[in-house]
C-alpha cells in the first residue's frame, strides 16, 4: 500500500463528500466490502479499516481522501 501511495503517477481524486463522519465511511466501506468480492475487485486494508472504525464514535468527523492510479485503467 505504502508503494502505491508513494508511486509518482498516483495522485488525490476528485471526492466531493470529502468531508464526513465516522458512522457514513463506516456504512459505505461496509457495502462496498460486500460488493467488491461479487464485482472482483480487490481490497487492500479494507477489514482493516472497518475494524478500526468500530473503535471510533459514529459522529467523529472525519476527511476522506481518494488516491487514483494512472497505471490503473
Amino acid at each position: 500500500m505504502a508503494t502505491f501511495v508513494r508511486d509518482p503517477v498516483t495522485a488525490f481524486a476528485v471526492n466531493s463528500f470529502a468531508r464526513t463522519s465516522v458512522a457514513a465511511v463506516k456504512h459505505t466501506w461496509t457495502v462496498q466490502a460486500f460488493e467488491f468480492p461479487v464485482r472482483d475487485i480487490q481490497a487492500a486494508g479494507l477489514t482493516e479499516l472497518l475494524q478500526t472504525l468500530s473503535t471510533l464514535p459514529a459522529a467523529e468527523p472525519l476527511t476522506q481522501e481518494i488516491l487514483r492510479s494512472a497505471r490503473i485503467p
